[in-house]
């Protein structure tokens, strides 16, 4: 009890200065100084789409891929030499591959808008026709300049197969010191990236563009730092892949050419809207509210549209 009543008042005294430090004159707490930085617009951003809007193809976008010094809230400025700064005071309002992402995926709606374009994580009954997977390999904050250098691979999810690779590398002066200044330029440039990944994916779409040939693509994925330009050109886009998405009215129609099991897949909700035993000749008309999915047991049985479909050629309608 003495004991306590020795070291009760220095104890009180050390508590009320402590309180006193966490608020401002007046009882109201100290307002931070932290400021929170998003890129991009703040809201969704998802584009306008009409009610009865039917998309010719699924686009899936992969979590980005941020490298470690940069995958964290606080925004990183570089130092010359290779040295870092990890600003306190700014940080990011959401994770950086969250709002990269977001970025993007506006950009690609933007030039593919007969397309749904859908950024991880999705459902998984959704089955999206091309997956592309971005990273950025730096992103340089300095006091002059903000630079982006990213990569983004196309992948045909229904082969499983490595269409192409699409480098960028572009840097804008800075016209000031603000952050606000240098968010934005880092947001206008990852812009400019998904504007030329979309580009490239329509082309690709349309055949105009070239993809990757089998060798090219071993040599890609066994090659650390492959630098092709842009998009290597290879084989015709028809010549490797015959299932290019196809606009189809609300109705498809299928004809059996032999005996065969058809079924038909919604690829956004994954449901079986159609599925029966057709005999040769039979016609069937099938109602679709997105892209589909139209598969046969046998090679070569049945015609949808006038577009032959063969034993596991699913090509999405």
């Amino acid at each position: 009890m003495r004991i306590w009543n020795i070291i009760g008042p220095f104890f009180s005294a050390a508590a009320s200065m402590a309180l006193c430090g966490c608020l401002s004159i007046g009882g109201k707490p100290q307002q931070s100084n932290v400021r929170f930085f998003v890129l991009g617009k703040a809201s969704d951003g998802t584009a306008t789409r009409q009610e009865n809007f039917i998309p010719e193809c699924v686009v899936a976008i992969a979590r980005v891929a941020i490298p470690g010094h940069l995958d964290r809230q606080q925004i990183v400025m570089q130092q010359d030499g290779g040295r870092i700064s990890v600003l306190d005071s700014s940080r990011w309002g959401e994770p950086l591959a969250d709002g990269v992402g977001g970025v993007l995926r506006r950009a690609i709606e933007k030039q593919l808008p007969q397309d749904l374009v859908i950024c991880a994580p999705w459902d998984c009954t959704v089955r999206p026709y091309f997956t592309l997977y971005p990273a950025i390999d730096d992103l340089i904050l300095t006091d002059k300049s903000v630079r982006v250098r990213a990569h983004c691979e196309f992948w045909d999810c229904e082969c499983k197969k490595l269409l192409g690779v699409k480098r960028y590398d572009a840097a804008v002066p800075r016209r000031g010191s603000g952050i606000d200044e240098a968010v934005w330029s880092i947001g206008r440039l990852l812009e400019e990236f998904g504007d030329s990944i979309g580009e490239d994916l329509r082309r690709m779409q349309s055949g105009e563009l070239d993809v990757l040939t089998e060798k090219q693509q071993d040599s890609y994925q066994k090659t650390t730092h492959a630098e092709p330009d842009g998009i290597a050109a290879a084989a015709p886009l028809e010549q490797t892949i015959d299932r290019r998405p196809m606009a189809l009215p609300r109705e498809i129609v299928i004809e059996a050419k032999n005996d065969s099991y058809v079924t038909v897949d919604d690829l956004i909700s994954g449901r079986r809207i159609f599925s029966s035993r057709m005999r040769t000749g039979q016609v069937r008309r099938v109602q679709r509210d997105g892209p589909v999915c139209v598969s046969a047991s046998n090679a070569d049985s049945i015609v949808v549209c006038g577009k032959s479909v063969e034993k596991f050629n699913c090509g999405e309608l």
